[in-house]
């Protein structure tokens, strides 16, 4: 499954494009996030667009592993990748 969102950053401090893409995409670290953060400051981007793909692996009907994959754009054809990919794996 892939999902796509954006969210219009302009105007807001280096602070609040952390909060704003730490609840986009939760699973990243602290440290990616901010430097997303400070390239999207620096560059006075309107907007941050994401592609989130998510992985399942099953045992029959249950899932037992997760995969995201996550990737912030700095356009909305999302042709120029201003980081990513950004990985988690989740087992239980």
């Amino acid at each position: 499954m892939t999902t796509k969102t954006s969210d219009k950053i302009k105007g807001f401090t280096v602070g609040a494009i952390t909060i704003v893409i730490s609840a986009t995409i939760p699973f990243a670290s602290v440290s990616i996030v901010s430097q997303i953060a400070n390239l999207a400051y620096q560059m006075s981007l309107e907007n941050l667009y994401y592609s989130t793909e998510w992985y399942y692996k099953y045992e029959g009907v249950i899932p037992v592993s997760e995969k995201k994959v996550a990737y912030v754009y700095e356009d909305s054809a999302r042709k120029t990748l201003l980081k990513g990919p950004i990985t988690t794996i989740r087992t239980p």
